[in-house]
């Protein structure tokens, strides 16, 4: 079971891992795989920056309201990885995750008027392994 708290440069946002397990697989070049749940807090002035609506911009727009939104839940949901050992310095890994909108971030006039509460990610990282000083 793993729990991890990520921190990011700029505004606070915390990502919890919740309990997840590595999968094991026959193959043994499969070197990681993870499933597991996720929640995303957020705090307002992160919250305002990704899901808010200013004075200025509502004024500009004419048809989306002035929405300052709280901290809270920024979302819930599911991510997943498998790495891959291409050779013994390569690794390749790929990842997906779906996350829900929840709170003022699903309630947001960015949300309901131009995007919408389910978010989807999906990547490719290639990774090289070496060692300093020999």
């Amino acid at each position: 079971m793993e729990q991890r708290a990520v921190r990011i440069d700029g505004p606070p946002q915390l990502a919890l891992l919740l309990p997840r397990g590595p999968l094991r697989f026959p193959n043994a070049r499969a070197k990681v795989g993870a499933i597991g749940p996720r929640l995303s807090l957020t705090d307002s002035a992160l919250m305002q920056t990704e899901f808010g609506v200013s004075p200025l911009a509502s004024s500009r727009n004419g048809h989306i309201a002035l929405y300052a939104p709280d901290a809270g839940i920024k979302s819930l949901g599911l991510t997943s990885s498998l790495s891959y050992g291409v050779s013994q310095d390569w690794t390749t890994t790929l990842y997906g995750s779906y996350q829900r909108l929840a709170g003022a971030a699903a309630a947001s006039p960015v949300t309901t008027l131009s995007g919408t509460p389910n978010q989807i990610t999906f990547g490719v990282g290639f990774e090289h392994s070496f060692v300093l000083g020999h």
